[in-house]
């Protein structure tokens, strides 16, 4: 072997990567832990996650009463079931009251739905 060998061509012409190349890749990107970062921050803060959780479901609940059509859906897709009836969001012109009003009835009646539900469940 001699000691000035030329070191193996990764590259073609052009800069690009010829097939079989020895460089690694950083490869497909790690998901972030959504969980362990929110429980990180919570441990930070000497506030329980799931005091955490309740206020941004307050918030987005206050957000959705005040007419924000975006908030409305995320509430609505959370707490309804998957039913094959839509619910569709849109920016009609409805009275701060009849928009609270709306908003109200949805959530009772989630809630008699899920009171249903956990007295159905087998003991």
């Amino acid at each position: 072997m001699s000691t000035t060998s030329e070191p193996a061509k990764d590259r073609d012409d052009r800069g690009r990567y010829l097939p079989g190349h020895r460089i690694a890749g950083p490869g497909r990107p790690r998901a972030i832990d959504l969980r362990a970062l929110a429980e990180t921050k919570s441990a930070a803060s000497g506030q329980p996650l799931e005091d955490m959780l309740w206020e941004v479901l307050l918030a987005m609940v206050d957000r959705a009463k005040r007419g924000d059509p975006a908030a409305a859906k995320i509430v609505l897709d959370r707490l309804s079931d998957t039913d094959p009836l839509s619910v569709h969001v849109t920016a009609d012109t409805l009275s701060d009251t009849e928009r609270a009003a709306r908003l109200e009835a949805i959530l009772a009646g989630a809630a008699a739905r899920r009171v249903q539900e956990s007295n159905a469940e087998p003991a």
